[in-house]
C-alpha cells in the first residue's frame, strides 16, 4: 500500500512487543521488482552528466562535492530512503524507487551512519543559561513537545561542528508505511508537514531517525518492552543520547571526548514529548497506565543537564567567551572589516551581491536568517516614513515634518507561527548614514543584478506581470541561478567565507547582527524595550537619539538618463497594469520601489567605486562600463561634497536658532497685529456710531509655544 508522506515529527506510532517488531524486521524481503526498479534508476543517473547530477543534489540538499559515481551513489541511497513508491517530487526526474526500509505498525528499520543533528533553526525553545538557577523550568521540554507548546523567544543556541553538513544533507521527506493509519490521519499528517519551516522539520527529522537507530537496538537486546515512550524510555534514551560520541558529518563517531550539549538534549525531550502525544492519541489509556512522567524523569534529565554544562566548561578546547556577549560584540572597525572583506575578498560576482544585501539587511532590521533568505519580491515595497523636522534639547519634536523614502519588508510566515494572525511582521530599512552600510543600496544592485544583468524575467517562461503568482513569489536573496531559492545552510557558508577574512572569531554568523545591533542601539539612546518603532530605524541608520535624521550622499541628483538604465521595463509595465484596470496595489509597488532605488544604486555605487576601486563588484557590473556611467563615477566625489556642503550650511543655521528669543519676537508681532485690529475696529465704531462686541478674528489666534524655525529666522 502506498501512503503520502508524514511528518516524521508526527508519526502514529502502535503499541508492539520486541520480539514482534524483531520478527517483521528479520522477514522482511525485497521483492525482485524493487531491485530492478534500483538498476534502472542507477542506470539513468549513469546516463547524466556531472553537472546534471550536481543539481539534482543540490536540488534535495544533498552534498554536491565528489565524482560521478559518488554522486550517483548518493542520489541511490536518497532514492531508498527519502521517496515514496509511486508518488513522483518535484527534485527527481525519474519515477522514484521503492524504499527498502519501512517502518509498519509493528517495525521500525535500522539505520546506520545517521549523524548528529544540533540546528540553530529548530524547536522553538529558549536557550537556558543558568541551570542551577532555573533548574525548575528545564523539566518543561518534554511537556512542551507533549502540549505542542511553543515559545517566542527562540534564539540561535551553541552547537557541534557536525550540525550545518546535517542540515544541508538532511532529506525532505521521512517515509512511514502504515495500514492501519486513517486516511484522514494521513492527511492531515501530510497538511500539518507542508505548512512546517524547513530548518525545523529537517533538523526534527535528523534527531528523530536517530532515536529511531537505538529504538531498532534497545528491542533487539531487550533494553525497551516496546516503541512507547514511557519514564523508562525516557530515562534509557536520555542516558544513551547524553553518553555517547558525537558523529562526523559522515555519520562516523568521532574520537573526542565531547558530549552532546545542554541545548541538543532540550531539543531530544522535544521530540519525545511530540511523539508520544501521537502515542496518545492512538491510545488514551496510556496516560494512566504507563505514564510518561515521574519525578524521578524530571530530577534525571535536571542532572544531564547540569553534566551537559560542566562537561563544555571542562572541555580542553573550551572558550569561554563562546556564546556569551564577548563573542557577538563588534568594535567599530570591525565593521569596516566586514564591509571590505565583503567587497575586496570575495571574488564570484553573486556571492558579493548577496553578502552585502544581507549583511547590511540584517544590520538595518534586525531580520533572522531565515527571514531575509525566505524573502519574496511581493514582501518588499516602498514607504515613506515621517520624521520631525527637529527635535528640542528637552525632548519635544517639531510639529511639522517630512517624509524619508525606504524600504518596508512583510513578512508572513515568522520561526514561530502565529494562528489567527492576519497582520504581517514589519521590517523597514532607512538609507544609511553610510553608502557602504545601507541596505536600501544593497538591494538595489542585488534587484539589479537580478533583472538587469541575469535576465530574471527571460529565465522563468510563464512571467507575466499581470498574474502575481508567476512572479511574486519568486526569492530575493536567490541561490545558484537568479530563478532558484538559496538551499539548506548557504546563508551561513556564505556569512562564514567572507569573517574569515576578518579579526571577527563569533560563533554566531547569521545571527551575529541581531546579537550585536541592540547594545549598539543602547549606546545611541534607543532602550532596549524600543527596537520596533521609529527611533530605532533612524538609531540604526546610524543618527542616535537627539540627532536630525540628513543623509546628504542620498541626495546627490543622478541624470535621468543614468537611471533610466535600471529596470527599463518599469513605467511600460506600470502603463499597462493601470491601462487593464489593475486594484492589486501590492504589484504595481514592487514596480515603484524598482524606480525609487534606480538613484540609490547610482549612489552607492559611486561611494564604491571611490573606497575601493578595484572591487570586483565594480569591475564585472556590466552597466558601468558605458560612458555616461563613468563620467558619474568620475564626479562622484565632487557631487558629494557639494550636498555635504549644502548641509553644513543648514547645520550652521539650525545651531544658530535660538528658541527663546524667538518666541519673544513672535509674541512682539502679534500683540501688534491685535493692537492694529483692535484700532481699526474702534475707528470704525467712531465713524458708525455703533458698539459692537469686540472680537478678535481667530485667524490671529497664534500658538507662540512651538514656532517653525525656518519662519521665526525670517522674522
Amino acid at each position: 500500500m502506498n501512503e503520502p508522506v508524514i511528518d516524521p515529527v508526527l508519526l502514529h506510532l502502535s503499541t508492539t512487543s520486541r520480539q514482534t517488531a524483531q520478527n517483521s524486521l528479520n522477514s522482511e524481503v525485497i521483492p525482485e521488482s524493487r531491485i530492478t526498479t534500483q538498476e534502472t534508476q542507477s542506470n539513468n543517473y549513469n546516463k547524466l552528466q556531472h553537472t546534471a547530477l550536481k543539481k539534482l543534489c543540490r536540488e534535495r540538499n544533498l552534498k554536491v562535492g565528489g565524482n560521478k559515481a559518488e554522486l550517483t551513489q548518493r542520489l541511490l541511497l536518497d532514492d531508498q530512503t527519502s521517496q515514496v513508491p509511486g508518488v513522483s517530487t518535484s527534485s527527481s526526474i525519474f519515477p522514484p524507487a521503492s524504499v527498502q526500509d519501512r517502518l509498519d505498525s509493528t517495525a521500525i528499520p535500522a539505520i546506520t551512519n545517521i549523524p548528529s543533528s544540533q540546528s540553530d533553526e529548530t524547536l522553538n525553545v529558549t536557550f537556558v543559561t543558568e541551570v542551577l538557577q532555573e533548574s525548575e523550568s528545564l523539566v518543561g521540554y518534554f511537556d512542551q513537545g507533549l502540549e505542542s507548546v511553543e515559545n517566542h523567544d527562540g534564539e540561535e543556541s551553541d552547537e557541534e561542528a557536525e550540525v550545518a553538513a546535517e542540515l544541508a544533507n538532511a532529506t525532505e521527506l521521512e517515509v512511514v508505511d502504515n495500514s492501519t493509519t486513517h486516511a484522514a490521519i494521513i492527511w492531515a499528517d501530510n497538511f500539518i508537514l507542508e505548512t512546517r519551516r524547513k530548518g525545523g522539520r529537517q533538523t526534527e527529522m535528523s534527531v528523530l531517525k536517530q532515536w529511531k537507530a537505538w529504538v531498532t537496538t534497545a528491542l533487539d537486546t531487550g533494553i525497551i518492552p516496546d516503541m512507547i515512550i514511557d519514564s523508562v524510555h525516557i530515562i534509557e534514551y536520555l542516558k544513551y543520547a547524553a553518553t555517547r560520541n558525537l558523529f562526523t558529518t559522515y555519520g562516523a563517531k568521532k574520537t573526542s571526548t565531547s558530549r552532546l550539549s545542554a541545548s541538543s538534549l532540550k531539543k531530544i525531550m522535544t521530540m519525545l514529548g511530540r511523539v508520544r502525544r501521537r502515542q496518545e492519541d492512538t491510545d488514551p489509556s496510556l496516560i494512566t497506565k504507563r505514564p510518561a512522567k515521574n519525578s524521578r524523569t524530571d530530577d534525571f534529565f535536571r542532572a544531564l543537564m547540569v553534566q551537559a554544562q560542566r562537561y563544555r566548561l571542562e572541555s580542553a578546547d573550551f572558550d569561554i567567551t563562546q556564546g556569551t556577549i564577548l563573542d557577538s560584540q563588534l568594535r567599530p572597525e570591525q565593521f569596516d572589516e566586514i564591509t571590505e572583506a565583503i567587497l575586496t575578498k570575495l571574488t564570484q560576482l553573486p556571492s558579493i551581491i548577496k553578502a552585502h544585501f544581507s549583511w547590511t539587511w540584517q544590520c538595518a532590521t534586525l531580520n533572522r536568517s531565515d527571514e531575509v533568505v525566505s524573502m519574496t519580491l511581493a514582501s518588499i515595497h516602498p514607504y515613506n516614513l515621517p520624521l520631525p523636522n527637529y527635535t528640542y534639547q528637552d525632548g519635544r519634536i517639531s510639529a511639522t515634518g517630512r517624509e524619508v523614502f525606504g524600504v518596508l519588508a512583510m513578512f508572513h510566515e515568522t520561526k514561530t507561527a502565529q494562528p489567527g494572525k492576519t497582520e504581517p511582521v514589519y521590517s523597514f530599512a532607512l538609507p544609511h548614514r553610510d553608502p557602504l552600510m545601507c541596505s536600501v543600496s544593497a538591494l538595489a544592485i542585488l534587484l539589479h543584478f537580478m533583472f538587469d544583468q541575469k535576465d530574471l524575467i527571460g529565465c522563468v517562461s510563464n512571467w507575466n506581470w499581470m498574474e502575481g503568482t508567476t512572479w511574486q513569489m519568486h526569492h530575493v536573496v536567490f541561490g545558484k541561478n537568479v530563478n532558484e531559492p538559496m538551499g539548506g545552510d548557504g546563508l551561513g557558508r556564505m556569512y562564514s567565507s567572507f569573517l574569515d577574512f576578518t579579526t571577527v572569531n563569533s560563533t554566531k554568523k547569521t545571527h551575529l547582527a541581531r546579537r550585536t545591533m541592540p547594545s549598539k542601539l543602547e549606546e545611541m539612546g534607543v532602550p532596549a524595550d524600543q527596537l520596533k518603532n521609529t527611533k530605532s530605524a533612524v538609531a540604526l541608520a546610524g543618527f542616535p537619539v537627539g540627532e536630525s535624521y540628513y543623509v546628504p550622499w542620498s541626495q546627490v541628483p543622478v541624470p535621468d538618463s543614468l537611471q533610466l538604465k535600471l529596470y527599463p521595463f518599469c513605467e511600460d509595465t506600470l502603463a499597462l497594469l493601470r491601462a487593464n484596470g489593475c486594484k492589486n496595489q501590492g504589484m504595481m509597488n514592487f514596480l515603484i520601489l524598482l524606480q525609487n532605488l534606480r538613484p540609490f544604486f547610482w549612489r552607492v555605487i559611486g561611494a564604491i567605486n571611490y573606497r575601493f576601486p578595484k572591487s570586483p563588484l565594480v569591475q564585472r557590473l556590466k552597466i558601468l562600463e558605458d560612458s555616461d556611467a563613468k563620467k558619474f563615477l568620475h564626479d562622484w566625489p565632487t557631487l558629494c561634497k557639494q550636498e555635504e556642503h549644502t548641509r553644513h550650511q543648514s547645520l550652521l543655521i539650525e545651531q544658530a536658532f535660538q528658541e527663546k528669543p524667538t518666541q519673544n519676537a513672535f509674541a512682539a508681532v502679534v500683540s501688534e497685529i491685535r493692537d492694529s485690529v483692535a484700532l481699526e475696529a474702534f475707528t470704525e465704531q467712531s465713524l458708525t456710531g455703533t458698539n459692537p462686541a469686540f472680537k478678535t478674528p481667530s485667524s490671529f489666534n497664534v500658538n507662540i509655544s512651538t514656532p517653525h524655525p525656518r519662519r521665526c529666522h525670517s522674522v
